[in-house]
């Protein structure tokens, strides 16, 4: 069993860090849960960077669950008695996708379940999948939290490749540790809320150069994402949308 949990964060925005993470009542009251924050208000270094200088950091003497997630990441309720029930051989995360093919047809399957809300509270939402609960299976989780027991980190020698600099760092975790290490990924049902709606990916032109280098470096395995198709993508598919519910809050 678990002896602790860390949330690691790397932050530009200090406020919004500590509105949802350092200052959130469900981590600053419980004294069971530590806070590593990365300030990269001044030098921006990759997020894949900065969770892997946590990595190297950390005394594997000492058993914990690793929550990574964004500084615009909140958790809504006690984390703690759900992630001790968890198995310490799998990854996890809130919201993800898995990939299927049939009859030369991408299905590109959402599972899992979050609420979003705009940085300014304009708009809200939540996005819930019909497969949600926690166990379920996927390819790959979104970036904005990832769970992983030390254990596994320190049986694998887990590492984040820093070629992915902003996106795809989270995805490219879960193929490696699946092709290399037989690794699953699945689903956390926990109350949580990503304060940020992406609409689109216009102006990323980051998130496409990110997303070259991990279809290059999977040219025989294909995955699903909440973004697009990931890996060795085939022209002559038909692709079909996510099997997404988005409920206004």
């Amino acid at each position: 069993m678990s002896r602790g949990y860390i949330f690691i964060t790397a932050y530009v925005d200090s406020g919004l860090y500590n509105r949802c993470v350092a200052k959130n009542p469900f981590i600053r009251d419980n004294p069971d849960i530590d806070c590593v924050a990365f300030d990269n208000s001044t030098k921006n270094q990759h997020v894949s960077t900065r969770y892997n200088q946590f990595l190297d950091s950390w005394n594997y003497d000492n058993d914990a669950w690793f929550i990574f997630c964004h500084s615009d990441w909140e958790i809504l309720e006690d984390i703690t008695e759900k992630l001790s029930l968890l198995d310490h051989n799998t990854i996890y995360g809130p919201i993800g996708a898995i990939v299927k093919t049939r009859f030369k047809k991408i299905i590109n399957e959402c599972r899992g379940y979050c609420r979003e809300r705009s940085r300014d509270g304009s708009e809200s939402r939540v996005l819930s999948c019909k497969k949600q609960k926690t166990g379920t299976l996927v390819d790959t989780l979104d970036a904005q939290c990832i769970i992983i027991n030390s254990a596994l980190v320190k049986k694998h020698h887990l590492r984040f490749d820093e070629s992915f600099a902003y996106d795809l760092y989270c995805e490219d975790f879960s193929a490696a540790a699946k092709l290399k290490f037989g690794i699953q990924t699945r689903i956390f049902r926990v109350d949580c809320r990503h304060n940020n709606i992406a609409k689109n990916m216009d102006g990323r032109e980051d998130y496409y150069r990110m997303l070259d280098i991990f279809n290059k470096k999977y040219p025989y395995d294909m995955f699903g994402s909440t973004v697009t198709v990931l890996g060795a993508v085939k022209k002559s598919f038909t692709y079909l949308f996510p099997n997404i519910i988005v409920d206004i809050e």
